[in-house]
């Protein structure tokens, strides 16, 4: 960390890391100035070492997050799964998905643009048949 903070004000100032360090370490502080309205102040970056800090993110650093909600599937994975067709409404063993790429692509007037209009999505899981009427 002490060379980091060496490397990082280097290449604030466009210095060499030895440059920095011998001058703004005085009397084994490593410190910057920096200007007020009350005049010059130095702020104490680094002074013979970082206190050591036990429990620096508490105790609760180790503890795994749930794998369910860090991948949580999209809403586009159970509208899928469930084999409805969003159109007709007709349990279907296999779906297919129609998609557009912007919304402004819809074209409100029809049956199945109106249905994507409705629910602010661009994708529509539809059956067969559905999907060959979109199409035509």
């Amino acid at each position: 960390m002490e060379y980091s903070l060496y490397k990082t004000v280097a290449a604030k100032y466009r210095i060499t890391m030895t440059k920095a360090e011998l001058k703004y370490t005085k009397n084994k502080e490593f410190k910057v100035p920096y200007k007020t309205q009350k005049g010059t102040k130095y702020a104490v970056l680094y002074n013979e070492g970082f206190r050591r800090v036990k429990y620096a993110l508490g105790s609760y650093a180790d503890i795994i997050p749930e794998y369910e909600q860090m991948n949580k599937p999209k809403e586009l994975f159970f509208r899928y799964k469930a084999n409805v067709c969003e159109m007709c409404g007709a349990y279907v063993p296999a779906v297919k998905v129609y998609q557009v790429k912007s919304m402004s692509d819809l074209d409100v007037n029809t049956e199945w643009g109106a249905i994507m209009n409705k629910k602010k999505r661009k994708t529509l899981v539809v059956c067969g048949d559905c999907y060959d009427r979109i199409h035509k």
